[in-house]
């Protein structure tokens, strides 16, 4: 869950519907008592896995940025992925027989993605 930039709050979750191989969402316009429906995002694909949101305010009066972290496979838990307001980042898992063999990670200098053009 993250509370947007506008105030609503999303709510990002595993898809157990495999004809589907997104992420679901439902926004909430009143702080989580009550759900809009519930709708596949189809940028965000991914197996059946846990995935990670963050929404990050730098400054008071500075764009809010929400990050999104998850494996951007149909199938397998491999290509980890950092999303930032719909701008792709690199962090990928690597293995030659699974991807749990190792873990790339790339570091983003924060100053990089204030200055993402997104």
């Amino acid at each position: 869950m993250a509370e947007l930039s506008d105030g609503k709050v999303m709510l990002n979750m595993r898809n157990y519907d495999r004809s589907q191989k997104t992420r679901k969402v439902s926004i909430s316009a009143d702080g989580g008592l009550t759900w809009g429906p519930v709708f596949s995002d189809t940028v965000l694909i991914e197996p059946i896995c846990q995935a990670s949101m963050l929404m990050v305010i730098a400054e008071a009066g500075k764009k809010h940025t929400l990050l999104f972290l998850n494996p951007a496979d149909e199938n397998k838990r491999q290509n980890m992925t950092l999303l930032f307001n719909g701008n792709l980042g690199c962090f990928y898992e690597a293995g030659n027989s699974n991807s749990y063999e190792g873990l790339v990670f790339q570091e983003f200098p924060w100053q990089n993605i204030e200055q993402a053009d997104y």
